[in-house]
């Protein structure tokens, strides 16, 4: 899970330097200097990137039970049997949040 955050907050900050990169280029056409544009782009690519990731996997993290909600009695244990001629055939555990 933690590779796809890491994969969402490169992509944010790839797009933020390259829509930099396009104002550079624009304004380059109009004959402005932009000497500071591209350090700017970075570092508001940078701040983009961490507003758009850290929301993400703050969500994330809260969807996904972990141990210290099991410890907090926060989940139940929801088995599932198949059972035929008093045999189990198949058994499945999952763990969900409680409704609360």
């Amino acid at each position: 899970m933690l590779s796809h955050i890491i994969i969402l907050f490169v992509v944010v900050l790839l797009v933020s330097i390259a829509n930099g990169l396009i104002e550079i280029s624009i304004e380059n056409k109009l004959g402005k200097d932009c000497s500071n544009s591209f350090t700017i782009g970075v570092i508001s690519g940078f701040v983009s990137a961490l507003l758009i990731t850290i929301p993400v996997a703050i969500m994330v993290d809260k969807t996904t039970p972990s141990a210290i909600d099991v410890y907090r009695n926060n989940t139940e244990l929801k088995i599932q049997h198949v059972i035929e001629n008093n045999d189990t055939i198949q058994s499945d555990t999952t763990i969900v949040f409680k409704n609360i």
